[in-house]
């Protein structure tokens, strides 16, 4: 597979990226808070909540180490099980 991209890319994506750990309250803020990015002014004034807060808690709690991605890669895999 390495012989299909050039030595500079293999570089670059063989680097892991640091990402710090979140507390549970951040965690449930970004939960919160990510269906309100990308919406347009005339939509701003309705909140958008995919998941009960008891839903948020649970999930979020049973995360070790919580990191962005751990928490969007959980809620998404909810969000695949509810269709």
């Amino acid at each position: 597979m390495n012989v299909l991209f050039d030595p500079y890319v293999i570089s670059r994506v063989s680097k892991q990226i640091h990402m710090d750990n979140l507390g549970t309250d951040d965690a449930k803020h970004f939960v919160r808070d990510i269906p309100e990015h990308g919406k347009t002014e005339k939509f701003r004034q309705e909140r958008i909540f995919l998941f009960t807060e008891d839903t948020v808690e649970i999930v979020v709690a049973n995360i070790v180490s919580i990191t962005l991605r751990k928490v969007i890669d959980a809620m998404q895999q909810l969000l695949v099980v509810v269709e």
